[in-house]
């Protein structure tokens, strides 16, 4: 995250709402995708239980990519569009809303691919443009009130897509969560929870967050077989005698 307003967003009632919808998704993905090396991008103030305890992957590295940085344990300090690993060298890459708040999206997209070994996945949980928390946002740019988390800039589900196949970054699974309106105390929070289920069964395109997991496909080059020019045998009619005139 680039500064501290946004850490503080995120430790607040909707900041913990959407960072524990982010979670749940998390521990239902993580189990399922195994390897030696997990990479967090992003520290954030997860509620609760870390998630990334779900994960089958014993090593994890938790890299804090905010210009104030705020000490995560046992973690990195990197900038994410220069990440401090080698190519091929994660098996998995978490994008906690790292997206929304960054400078250059898609060069972290590629800083990603290029850590990522082959048939590694990307796991990145984003805040959707098209919601009532999208909505918000244009208000506060509109009426030139940017504060966080409405200054990020809300990447949509298509763009995002079309970012990954760009990148040989191929979707698996998608999934939604928060539909209740961006209100600013856990008292208004809790009375629309109601509208969760239906939101996810009925208008799940209207999603406050969406989550995307990717894998990085393997490019294999097919050989190409060398033309050959097929001659006519040698025999009678190749050569002719011709008669020459005096």
């Amino acid at each position: 995250m680039p500064d501290d307003a946004i850490h503080q967003w995120l430790m607040g009632p909707p900041g913990q709402l959407v960072l524990g919808q982010g979670a749940t998704i998390l521990r239902e993905w993580l189990p399922g995708v195994f390897g030696y090396r997990l990479g967090q991008l992003g520290a954030v103030p997860w509620p609760e239980e870390d998630p990334l305890e779900a994960s089958p992957i014993r090593h994890r590295i938790r890299v804090d990519v905010s210009q104030h940085p705020r000490g995560v344990p046992g973690g990195l300090l990197a900038d994410p569009a220069q990440l401090p690993f080698a190519s091929d060298s994660l098996d998995l890459a978490i994008l906690p809303f790292t997206l929304d708040f960054c400078p250059d999206p898609t060069q972290v997209l590629r800083e990603v691919e290029r850590v990522l070994i082959p048939n590694g996945r990307l796991i990145s949980l984003n805040f959707n443009p098209w919601s009532l928390w999208g909505l918000r946002r244009l208000a506060a740019r509109v009426t030139r009130r940017p504060e966080a988390p409405w200054t990020g800039s809300f990447i949509s589900y298509v763009r995002m897509n079309d970012w990954l196949n760009l990148l040989g970054l191929e979707v698996e699974q998608t999934d939604v969560a928060v539909f209740r309106p961006p209100a600013g105390t856990e008292k208004m929070l809790k009375r629309t929870e109601f509208l969760e289920n239906p939101g996810r069964r009925f208008w799940p395109m209207l999603a406050g967050v969406y989550s995307v997991q990717a894998v990085k496909l393997v490019r294999r080059l097919t050989p190409l077989r060398p033309v050959r020019r097929r001659l006519a045998p040698f025999g009678s009619g190749v050569l002719e005698p011709t008669t020459r005139g005096m």
